[in-house]
């Protein structure tokens, strides 16, 4: 429908994107707060109108998968709302 799709696992500090998508991601990564101000600054760079489509599993309970399949705690917690 005319739209560009790229899938990255780390963007580059120099990616810009005018549609982000993150759904059910923040509770399972190590560092939420870190992904947010990424994906917010290549929003910011973006041509104006950019949106960010975020999408969170209720209740929120973060854990990040580690290795043989068992859950640990991220490294940086979201502050409370």
């Amino acid at each position: 429908r005319g739209y560009d799709c790229a899938v990255e696992e780390q963007p580059t500090a120099s990616a810009r994107f005018g549609l982000l998508s993150c759904l059910n991601v923040l509770d399972r990564t190590a560092r939420p707060l870190t992904l947010l101000r990424r994906l917010r600054d290549m929003l910011a760079a973006a041509p104006p109108g950019g949106v960010l489509l975020l999408g969170v599993a209720l209740p929120f309970r973060p854990a990040v998968l580690a290795a043989a399949g068992c859950s640990v705690p991220p490294t940086e917690r979201l502050p409370p709302p």
